[in-house]
This record gives structure tokens, C-alpha cells and sequence, in this order.
């Protein structure tokens, strides 16, 4: 999938604040022995389910709160891969994580996927995990 450049298209999934640290710390491990990398990072929202909040909130509003905590929760993760020179194009989703994840990696044409094994153990065991390595198209490297 690398694109014509021979360029490595890698996504760093970060799952909360300071959660993507550990695959950020990896990532950029590899581009410092000589990996040509494209490098994102993906946070994902969960979706705000209830109506009735939505009656006191506008759309733009509830947008602009999931790009906030999306950022926010990639600053640390930005941060480590600024220091080390890389530049991470960063992104914030709105979705189920898992799903979310796996329709990112396909619609965008990733070689590579990085969690941080955070997601593995502060989450519900295989609840996000679980699906995310059985459907995802490429190859996943867990950071701890």
C-alpha cells in the first residue's frame, strides 16, 4: 500500500490523553533508523447518544467540543514526535473506536497500524481490541 514514493503510510490510534505516548515513542524509534514515513495520529470520539442535550447545544458546538477533546487527547503524542523532528498530520473522529479505527485505515490507505497497549488493558478486554485485530486490513503494532 506504501504509495509511489515508497513512502510507509503509518496511523498512530490514541485512545485518551497521554494514551498514544508509548506507540509515539515507537513510531518515531523507526523513523530515526531510517523508516520513510507518512505519519497520523486518530482519535476517536465516542458520539454524544443523548437527545436531549442536543436540544440546549448546537451542531457547531458539539463539533467543536469532539475536535477539543480530540486534540487534546493528541497533544502529548504530538508533542514526542515534534521533538523528534516528524511531523504528524493529526485527526479526530466521531464513532464506535474500533470501527472507527478500521474504516480510517482502509478509506486512507494506511500500511501500518500503532496502539499503544494501553487500549489493551484500560478498555474492556476485547471490546475495541478484540474486533479491531480481527477486521483490520493491515498489520498492527502494539506500543507499551
Amino acid at each position: 500500500m506504501a504509495g509511489d514514493s515508497g513512502r510507509m503510510k503509518i496511523l498512530i490510534a490514541v485512545e485518551g490523553r497521554g494514551g498514544g505516548t508509548a506507540a509515539a515513542q515507537q513510531v518515531s524509534r523507526l523513523v530515526r533508523a531510517g523508516l520513510d514515513a507518512d505519519v497520523h495520529l486518530l482519535n476517536v470520539q465516542p458520539a454524544i447518544g443523548s437527545g436531549h442535550s442536543r436540544m440546549f447545544v448546537s451542531d457547531e458546538e458539539v463539533e467543536a467540543w469532539y475536535r477539543e477533546e480530540g486534540l487534546a487527547a493528541l497533544a502529548d503524542s504530538r508533542r514526542l514526535l515534534d521533538d523528534a523532528g516528524i511531523a504528524g498530520q493529526p485527526h479526530v473522529a466521531v464513532g464506535h473506536v474500533a470501527e472507527t479505527i478500521r474504516l480510517f485505515v482502509e478509506e486512507h490507505g494506511f500500511d501500518l497500524l500503532v496502539i499503544g497497549a494501553g487500549v489493551l488493558t484500560t478498555l474492556v478486554p476485547g471490546a475495541i481490541v478484540g474486533p479491531l485485530l480481527k477486521r483490520v486490513p493491515v498489520p498492527v503494532l502494539v506500543a507499551r
